[in-house]
């Protein structure tokens, strides 16, 4: 890492490290995130079918999360990460979800529902593979009106335990597909990165912990209707 540059060095790859939102963001490791879950079928079975053929032509490439490739995955696209400290800080965070529940089904929901896109495929630092969701200023703006509302709350409350640690300036949506054992351009390139996967209306929110380690699972602890 170069302090004056502020790049990650990796061979004859330099890359921007990623920028916090506040400074506070960096200060925490998050144990939470905020996410749209993903059920629609064809999504699922495109990035099932997709991972798994990943997993058979390339079978010590991929480190996977899961117990075995049968598993059925957990979907989902994050929004916000958080550090909340205890029992009644989620309780309270929940709260606040539930009061500005009615502005984030309007914004979802009027002129139309929000519809992600879910196309082709892209690397972190050539590292972890991701599916990723066509730029949606919408979506975007959702992720503003979350964060500015729980930011309010925090202050009319006096949350002071929840942070919303791990988050950038720069979000990319996305959803998870596998860790690479090495870089994904040096294994897999002749894979193309044009697959279509299909689309996602936003239905819910899920507030979910976050494993300690990559074996465990997350939990949801609250989900937002928003249908």
């Amino acid at each position: 890492t170069s302090d004056n540059d502020n790049i990650i060095e990796d061979g004859d790859i330099s890359t921007p490290l990623p920028r916090y939102l506040t400074l506070t963001d960096g200060a925490y490791k998050p144990n939470y995130y905020l996410s749209i879950p993903i059920s629609d079928p064809t999504v699922i079975k495109n990035y099932i079918s997709y991972r798994d053929h990943l997993l058979l032509s390339y079978p010590t490439c991929f480190s996977l999360r899961t117990n075995s490739s049968d598993d059925p995955p957990r979907l989902h696209l994050t929004l916000l990460t958080l550090y909340i400290e205890s029992k009644s800080d989620i309780d309270q965070c929940i709260l606040a979800l539930k009061q500005i529940r009615e502005e984030i089904h309007y914004h979802c929901s009027y002129p139309e529902h929000i519809c992600l896109e879910f196309d082709g495929i892209e690397t972190f630092y050539d590292k972890v593979l991701y599916v990723k969701c066509k730029q949606n200023q919408r979506l975007e703006n959702l992720r503003t009106l979350i964060l500015e509302r729980l930011s309010e709350q925090q202050q009319k409350q006096k949350l002071s335990n929840i942070f919303f640690a791990g988050n950038y300036y720069e979000f990319i949506p996305h959803i998870t597909l596998l860790k690479c054992k090495r870089k994904f351009s040096s294994i897999c390139q002749n894979e193309s990165k044009e697959i279509s996967f299909g689309k996602q209306t936003i239905n819910s929110l899920q507030l979910c912990s976050i494993g300690q380690n990559e074996q465990e699972d997350t939990n949801c602890v609250f989900k937002l209707d928003l249908s």
